[in-house]
């Protein structure tokens, strides 16, 4: 008996190292590497899916959101944390709409786009997405039905129609185009678009109605720089890519016209003065030989022409009869016939012009040089600069003066001074400031 209980003692205590040992090898085997260290899971240290770490999740921002305010400017802005470019922007007592495309996927966007970003007195108060990332923006304008903004796909063309809260009310379609420009007429919206093929027109009547022109100018690429209302027609002024400058004439009852071609030139700015029978327009254009001034009397009939050989970018002003021509190192003046009246030496350097704005509030131009975008007020012949950032990538800036205010929509990079919130690569930003 007593020989029984030590073998089954003797049997227990081999069991017990039995399953020790097998306890080791197990733990040997899953836990333990070749060099005595822990393993993090049982997956080899050299497949790519042990370092992967699951995404976070997109960031989206919470609308509306205040304006900041710094020394009596005013800043706002929108975007996200890929590109957002601003090209263009309505203004009016009832608020502001800002337009941009966009690559961003968080904060106020939802992936690549067009997008119209509302601000009101207080903040940005929406931003909506109204057309696809390989749309085309076609220009916007106020109209008496709301904010009219144009894009144009594979699809076709568009006009969306918002109000200033950012709210779509409407919408109709539109001929495609590769580029547009939208004029207020006295019979609704006049939208000058171009295609490959020819430049055309098709008005948008109250209620969104459209009606398109039978008549086409059949030549394709034209971009209109510039669009000015009439008596019964338009002036048109564009620029084809390789070809140069055109003025041209439209009416509804007999289609376009070309007035006057400038070879190899690119358009720089026109300007309204009085002529002697009516208004008169002074058409700056820019050359490699510098920079030729020419004035159209009423019915677009060359009054005068002039060059000035040699010269850069430049800016113009006018006073009603006679205007001015700011350029780097020199202010001069110019009757309608183009007579020089009087020339002053500045220490002024005029960069790639931007915009330029002028009335009783002031004279204002912005200008980019060597990756600074400058807003600068005119005084006299001296320059005040009212604002420097880092210059906007390719896209507009969109502009107003209202009272002694100066609002601007433009994008940038800039993370600097009031630039602090930006997003991310570059934002689409709103900025009111005294003048």
């Amino acid at each position: 008996m007593q020989r029984q209980k030590t073998i089954a003692k003797w049997l227990a205590i081999v069991l017990l190292l039995t399953l020790a040992v097998g306890a080791y090898i197990i733990y040997d085997a899953l836990y333990i590497d070749a060099g005595g260290g822990a393993n993090a899971s049982d997956t080899p240290a050299d497949d790519p899916s042990s370092d992967l770490v699951p995404p976070d999740p997109p960031y989206y921002t919470t609308l509306p959101r205040s304006n900041g305010t710094y020394a009596g400017v005013t800043v706002g802005h929108a975007g996200g944390e890929g590109a957002d470019t601003v090209l263009g922007a309505v203004f009016s007592e009832g608020g502001e709409l800002v337009f941009f495309s966009s690559d961003s996927d968080e904060y106020d966007c939802r992936g690549a786009g067009l997008y119209a970003a509302a601000f009101d007195s207080e903040g940005l108060v929406a931003v909506t997405r109204f057309a696809e990332g390989d749309a085309t923006f076609g220009g916007a304008k106020q109209t008496a039905d709301g904010i009219a903004a144009l894009s144009s796909d594979d699809a076709g063309g568009k006009l969306t129609l918002f109000d200033f809260s950012g709210r779509v009310k409407g919408e109709c379609s539109l001929p495609s185009f590769t580029t547009a420009f939208p004029l207020a007429g006295g019979d609704g919206l006049y939208v000058f678009f171009s295609t490959e093929t020819h430049l055309g027109c098709a008005v948008v009547e109250s209620g969104l109605i459209v009606r398109e022109s039978p008549f086409r100018l059949p030549e394709g690429g034209h971009t209109v720089r510039e669009a000015m209302a009439g008596a019964g027609s338009f002036t048109l002024v564009t620029e084809r890519e390789g070809e140069g400058t055109t003025v041209i004439s439209f009416s509804e009852s007999k289609g376009f016209s070309v007035k006057r071609e400038y070879a190899d030139a690119d358009f720089c700015q026109i300007l309204p003065i009085a002529g002697e029978d009516g208004a008169a327009w002074v058409l700056m254009t820019k050359s490699a030989g510098g920079l030729r001034l020419s004035v159209f009397g009423p019915s677009l009939e060359l009054e005068a022409e002039t060059a000035i050989d040699g010269a850069g970018n430049a800016v113009m002003f006018g006073d009603g009869v006679s205007f001015t021509v700011v350029r780097t190192g020199v202010t001069e003046t110019y009757c309608r016939h183009l007579d020089l009246v009087s020339s002053v030496p500045t220490g002024m350097t005029v960069g790639e012009v931007l915009f330029v704005r002028s009335d009783s509030s002031g004279k204002i131009f912005a200008h980019a040089e060597e990756g600074t975008m400058s807003v600068v007020r005119l005084d006299g012949s001296d320059a005040v600069t009212l604002m420097e950032c880092v210059a906007p990538p390719a896209g507009k800036v969109g502009y107003a003066l209202s009272g002694e205010k100066l609002l601007l929509a433009f994008s940038t990079s800039d993370t600097e001074g009031i630039f602090f919130e930006n997003f991310g690569e570059t934002d689409a930003y709103f900025v009111s400031m005294p003048v």
